[in-house]
């Protein structure tokens, strides 16, 4: 039938050419440059308008313009109904008709680098333009008379545009035919050449080709016999009985936005409007139509830029035709955010939809982010979200996941239903198993997606994300013309119907539950692919763990201090939080957008990290005024969740002479302290978690005892650990005196930097690959060590040393009171190219590691035995990993870093990347941060690694309090627990502003018997989900909570007074 078929494919081209009939219009383009958003804007602004002839360019960079044209067309033209097409000519005389696209990407896809438009019509917003919605429908029954504004946007380039336009009529009755011989045909093609259906549709198609005379193209008579054909074709295919089939597509319009990757946050806020303005025009021409976005903050771009498209959303939310779905403020990077994170981007994501739309999310839309934590069921469950989604996982490089649709257990145990979108579009290659929610709605897409699909024994329905995202302007006219096609069971295609992404995980819920053997995995969500992304763009990495300590330690504050007015600052650390949540983006806070981004992200990050400080310090200051002390004194906040010690550095005390001091506590607890030159240095103990301690300066004068600790040349030691340096900086011995064992493999050395050529296969700044060690060089020059303190209360070495163009500078900090070793870094880093990790060769026997995650730990094999476990070649912790054996381990801590390997014992921190795409120079420049080093007898539960890790994190806070009397004690715990494996993270004001939220959850995987000690009664102590939602009254009028927690499990406490 080849020869047929190619018959075929000419007729469809023939209709093509003569589907729109150009019209002679003679228009007059006037423009202006500059950025607006509205005709009125335009008008409002100083700037005249020009005539733009044919000589004039437009364009540039980042560039925007503004064109006006008034429309008058010749009477015979009335009623017909009008199109016009725009396009642009490069100066370079290049036909560029926005099909271009960015790397390479063929004509009609998603588009990133060209020229892109907003339509107005008549001075209302009237849809986008771009490379798949370049042909403008403006009217069907068309008057004499338009106004035409267009808002242009010149793209990633630097070359300059024409600005044509050209008007036709459209011919729907041409394109109808066209369009049910196309899909006639396509459904053919997907069957065996002897199959029955194929040989009658080639049959029905020959038969309608044969009716329609071409040479009368231009005549009514041409058009009369066009109608005949496609009737005849419409009786034999498409109202066809003979064809049956049991399989469901279904199918929900959709545009994938970045809110920031190859362009800026601020060109965002033009997409959307490009976007969801096309989707609504669509929406009148095509009832059958449904669409479904996510991510708030895109409607609130639209909110703010567009109120009344918005409003049209609003009405088309409340009719079931846009599907605003979700949950979460933007679709964040799952591997990186913290728990309190994850649970602020389902609160104020569902808050949003729920007040502006009335809709209760159900789904978690995840299909582009680069992997999804084992904590996450419990905190959708708990949030109430029922169904989670995604397709990335189809990019794993090694493996292919079993399931697409299945149940999904976290490590608390909790279970959730999840889908993977097997799309596949006719480009993808058989071979391999990747999968896209950038769909198209063509034959071979939906039967490619029935065929990908593996779970066919649980459901015979698929759910189709159709669309061009991120850019592309979502779904076309010709999309819909196709999908009302392929709603007629045609052979050799999953029958297509419209619905929605909750209609169809409500099915599929049903249908579980009546089954037995539904598949289920168990544990995290790990992606093959894109593990670079753990640490590239360290400073944007940093600022997020600091802002996310910074807003807990501040709401705590508030809590504790019991300001009248916490619900008043409650509003304020929303806006914080919608600041971080927007930043935490899954390629903003991942690191692989271009420049132009962060070079907005970090000031605003900056921003909120000051705030917080600000926060703070007040509500610290207004605490200290009212503090009841009887001598001079330090007031030491612990926000933190345990009875706590640590090390003070305070600076300021130049009223008190130098020499050795005791800090003492109102139980008589003396610490010892050195004053040098106004700074106090101290090893201080039991503050309580949540509250505060007032401690006294006494003057002392016996001398310290050195004995105990020491910095000498290249040795540290305290009566913990002995450490010998090597000349290049590197731990020669590290020594645990209270076991008597050396901790580095023999013949190895310790905290060797070792930098290795990276140079990905492609996706450069999102990849690590697999033989990036095999090219591997170690910073170890000869180093200039210097002791830098040694005051008998902490000592500390200074090491510089450098490797080409980078400058490496690591202070070694130990203290006499301390398990833990400190290694601060301070790196000027200039390579391109390159990977920098820091290598621990232990020497502890163990074939797994344990890493900290949101709200619990995974454990993962520190082997290659399969190839699922090869994969994992590089894993994402956030604040310690731990390697033990029994009786004895070693945690490293840090306060920034998320990338690490481990092998048979060797840690490998991963500290920087630099990659060269899309931002060449990313991580260039200056680097600090702590990584810590804490060994530990029994296991890392006994030794309280997570203590120790949240330390690290969030240093201690001092204020100097002058003797006065006052209304609060000097020693003071807002709440603290009788079990330190469950850990209270956060206290906020309600949402409500009825109460105050506590969140806690299990950090060891133990069930629990605890008591929560409050500082006050509460008449009513709440159970509460995520939401804030009320469950369960467990206490009244107490200020005790008892309870039961299970392994890992997360809970919501609402204490109203």
């Amino acid at each position: 039938m080849s020869a047929l078929r190619e018959r075929i494919n000419r007729f469809i081209l023939e209709l093509e050419d003569r589907q729109y009939r150009p019209l002679e219009v003679h228009e007059t383009v006037y423009w202006k440059q500059g950025k607006f958003l509205s005709p009125e804007d335009a008008d409002r602004n100083g700037q005249p308008f020009e005539r733009f002839s044919d000589s004039d360019r437009w364009g540039g960079e980042y560039a925007h313009a503004w064109f006006r044209v008034s429309l008058h067309l010749k009477p015979e033209y009335a009623g017909k109904c009008l199109t016009v097409r725009i396009s642009t000519i490069q100066e370079h005389k290049n036909p560029f008709h926005l099909v271009s696209c960015y790397a390479g990407c063929p004509e009609k896809r998603w588009d990133i680098m060209n020229p892109q438009f907003i339509f107005f019509l008549d001075g209302k917003i009237n849809q986008g333009i771009d490379v798949n919605h370049n042909i403008i429908l403006i009217d069907e029954s068309c008057r004499t008379e338009y106004q035409m504004d267009f808002c242009a946007y010149g793209g990633m380039n630097q070359h300059l545009f024409d600005f044509r336009l050209e008007f036709f009529e459209n011919l729907k009755v041409i394109g109808e035919l066209k369009t049910d011989i196309d899909m006639a045909a396509m459904c053919a093609d997907m069957l065996e050449e002897h199959d029955s259906n194929k040989i009658y549709i080639m049959e029905c198609l020959q038969m309608v080709i044969d009716q329609v005379p071409l040479y009368l193209s231009g005549t009514e008579e041409f058009l009369q016999k066009v109608r005949n054909a496609d009737q005849l074709l419409k009786t034999k295919i498409y109202r066809e009985t003979r064809f049956k089939t049991d399989v469901i597509a279904t199918c929900i319009g959709h545009t994938h936005i970045d809110v920031g990757w190859l362009w800026t946050v601020e060109q965002t806020r033009e997409k959307v409007l490009r976007s969801f303005s096309t989707v609504l025009k669509l929406m009148k021409h095509y009832p059958q139509y449904i669409f479904m976005a996510s991510q708030p903050q895109l409607y609130q771009f639209v909110k703010e830029e567009a109120p009344e498209l918005y409003e049209e959303i609003r009405e088309r939310v409340k009719e079931g035709r846009w599907e605003a779905e979700g949950s979460t403020w933007v679709e964040p990077d799952c591997n990186l955010i913290s728990g309190e994170s994850m649970v602020r981007q389902i609160l104020y994501g569902k808050q949003f939809f729920r007040e502006e739309f009335g809709v209760e999310c159900k789904v978690l839309w995840l299909p582009d982010v680069f992997g999804y934590s084992a904590a996450m069921p419990q905190i959708l469950k708990k949030a109430e979200i029922d169904y989670f989604l995604t397709s990335k996982i189809s990019w794993n490089q090694y493996n292919k996941l079993p399931f697409d649709a299945f149940l999904w257990k976290g490590i608390d145990g909790t279970e959730i239903l999840s889908y993977f979108l097997t799309t596949r579009n006719p480009a993808y290659s058989e071979g391999d198993f990747y999968t896209t929610y950038n769909g198209e709605m063509l034959p071979e897409a939906i039967e490619g997606g029935w065929r990908r699909f593996q779970q066919k024994e649980v459901t015979n329905e698929i759910l189709i994300a159709y669309g061009y995202g991120d850019g592309g302007g979502g779904v076309t006219a010709e999309m819909l013309e196709n999908q009302e096609r392929l709603s007629k069971s045609l052979p050799g295609c999953p029958r297509v119907q419209t619905g929605t992404v909750r209609g169809f995980f409500d099915r599929l819920g049903h249908t579980v539950k009546k089954r037995t053997g539904v598949p289920c995995w168990e544990g995290e969500l790990y992606l093959e692919n894109h593990q670079g992304t753990y640490t590239s763009m360290a400073l944007m990495k940093q600022l997020n763990r600091r802002c996310e300590f910074g807003m807990l330690e501040a709401e705590s504050l508030c809590i504790i201090s019991g300001r009248p007015e916490m619900y008043e600052i409650r509003d304020s650390f929303q806006k914080d939080w919608k600041v971080i949540m927007l930043n935490q983006f899954h390629d903003i806070l991942p690191g692989t957008c271009i420049k132009e981004v962060y070079d907005s992200a970090i000031p605003q990050m900056e921003a909120v990290q000051k705030r917080c400080n600000e926060y703070a310090n007040q509500i610290v200051k207004s605490i200290c005024t009212d503090i009841a002390a009887d001598q001079d004194a330090l007031l030491i906040f612990n926000m933190l969740p345990f009875v706590r010690e640590g090390y003070l550095k305070v600076d300021g005390l130049h009223q008190y002479p130098n020499g050795l001091y005791n800090l003492r506590d109102d139980d008589k607890n003396r610490y010892e302290a050195i004053l040098n030159n106004g700074v106090l240095s101290a090893w201080v103990g039991q503050i309580p978690s949540k509250g505060w301690k007032a401690f006294y300066l006494e003057r002392q004068e016996k001398r310290i005892d050195h004995t105990t600790l020491k910095a000498d040349g290249r040795i540290l030691e305290n009566q913990y650990f002995y450490i010998e340096l090597l000349q290049d900086g590197t731990f020669a011995s590290m020594y645990d005196k209270r076991c008597s064992r050396e901790l580095l493999k023999p013949g190895e050395y310790g905290n060797v930097l070792e930098i290795y050529e990276d140079i990905p296969e492609k996706w450069d700044t999102w990849n690590i690959e697999e033989y990036a060690d095999r090219k591997k060089y170690s910073v170890e020059n000869d180093a200039h060590i210097t002791i830098l303190e040694n005051n008998g209360i902490v000592a500390a070495v200074k090491i510089n040393k450098s490797f080409h163009h980078s400058q490496f500078e690591q202070v070694i900090r130990i203290y006499r009171d301390s398990e833990r070793i400190d290694i601060e870094n301070h790196i000027i880093w200039k390579e391109e190219g390159m990977l920098l990790k820091a290598v621990f060769p232990f020497d502890i026997n163990t074939d797994f590691c344990t890493g900290d995650i949101q709200f619990g730990s995974v454990r993962r094999p520190t082997h290659n035995n399969t190839s699922w476990q090869q994969a994992k070649y590089e894993m994402c912790i956030h604040k310690w990993v731990d390697i033990s054996e029994k009786g004895y381990g070693i945690s490293v801590l840090n306060d920034c870093k998320y990338g690490c390997d481990i092998k048979h014992g060797r840690i490998r921190l991963t500290l920087l990347k630099a990659g060269r795409a899309p931002y060449p120079g990313i991580d260039q420049g200056e680097h600090k941060f702590t990584y810590s080093l804490y060994p530990h007898m029994g296991t890392w539960e006994e030794a309280n690694t997570v203590k120790e890790a949240y330390g690290l994190n969030l240093p201690l806070r001092v204020a100097f309090v002058k003797k006065q009397a006052g209304s609060l004690p000097p020693v003071y715990s807002f709440a603290s627990c009788s079990a330190e494996n469950v850990v209270i993270e956060t206290l906020k004001p309600a949402e409500d502003n009825l109460g105050i939220i506590m969140r806690i959850y299990e950090s060891s995987n133990r069930r629990t018997n605890c008591m929560i000690k409050l500082s006050k009664t509460y008449s009513k102590i709440v159970r509460c989900n995520l939401l804030e939602k009320e469950e369960e009254v467990i206490a009244a009028f107490s200020n005790n909570i008892v309870m039961i927690v299970q392994p890992f499990e997360l809970i919501t406490i609402k204490l109203v007074e």
